[in-house]
């Protein structure tokens, strides 16, 4: 869990921290996101996930992190989620945040991003998949 560590509360630049391409955007919908953690405390740290969305399709997000008990981790199973809105007609992306709160104690921690891809905020689901693994953050 020592990769993407920003010091501090604030954002990363995108310099420091770069966006990924999802490899399920198309020309119609298109998915960059990034993920780190920041340093916390002795026994809490702050997770994060950034993704910005281009298109008229908004991206139900659930982004995840469990991991399993070992001797002195009790586990964790973890999720923040909510819609992360297209842009619509306009060219540039719209970004969107979800964050959550965990424990050093957890070792091993598998962090996950899926999306489900909507027509709008209550309408036809256009496709649903687990985007790529976060590699420890």
């Amino acid at each position: 869990m020592r990769a993407n560590v920003f010091d501090g509360d604030g954002t990363p630049t995108l310099r420091q921290i770069p966006l990924k391409t999802w490899t399920g955007s198309t020309r119609k919908h298109h998915l960059t996101y990034r993920a780190w953690r920041n340093t916390g405390n002795d026994k809490l740290f702050n997770a994060y996930l950034e993704v910005q969305v281009t298109g008229k399709a908004s991206l139900f997000v659930n982004f995840g992190a469990k991991s399993e008990k070992g001797n002195v981790d009790p586990g964790l199973s973890r999720i923040d989620n909510g819609l992360a809105v297209g842009s619509g007609s306009n060219p540039y992306p719209r970004r969107s945040g979800f964050s959550m709160l965990v424990g050093k104690l957890h070792r091993n921690v598998d962090w996950s991003l899926k999306g489900t891809w909507r027509k709008d905020f209550l309408g036809t689901i256009i496709s649903s998949q687990r985007i790529n693994r976060i590699p420890g953050i």
